[in-house]
């Protein structure tokens, strides 16, 4: 009886170090996964500038940087003048819903075509999304 109560002891001693929990949680979306969605173009501005208004889509409780926005036009690479929402350069927090409306002003364009596209240059990479009025 002894013996039993020994190897039981032992072999439960052994088994210790498989025990551990071995799961892998993984995220749905990358954790700096960000989605631009271009709401509507302004063309009408009086300061010459046709205004881009878009929504950046990301994971709440995170944190991002834009550091440039450019468009390309017409083949034509075109960098923005402003920003309205977030500031070039600086990081930003993504809030609860993980949506952050921006506004950008690029260079004064009547037509675009459907090649069109709107680039936000980030410390993550670039993310691109076409430029069509919604």
């Amino acid at each position: 009886m002894k013996r039993y109560i020994i190897s039981v002891v032992t072999l439960m001693i052994s088994m210790v170090p498989f025990a551990k929990d071995n799961c892998q949680y993984q995220f749905t979306r990358p954790r700096h996964f960000m989605k631009v969605v271009v709401d509507r173009i302004d063309n009408s501005n009086s300061d010459h500038v046709s205004r881009v208004s878009c929504t950046l889509v990301g994971v709440p409780h995170t944190s991002s940087r834009v550091d440039s926005v450019t468009a390309v036009i017409k083949g034509r690479v075109v960098k923005a003048t402003d920003i309205d929402g977030i500031d070039f350069g600086r990081y930003f927090q993504w809030e609860d819903e993980g949506a952050v409306p921006v506004d950008v002003d690029i260079q004064h364009t009547r037509v675009f075509s459907p090649n069109d596209s709107v680039r936000f240059h980030t410390v993550h990479g670039v993310y691109t999304s076409p430029l069509k009025k919604k």
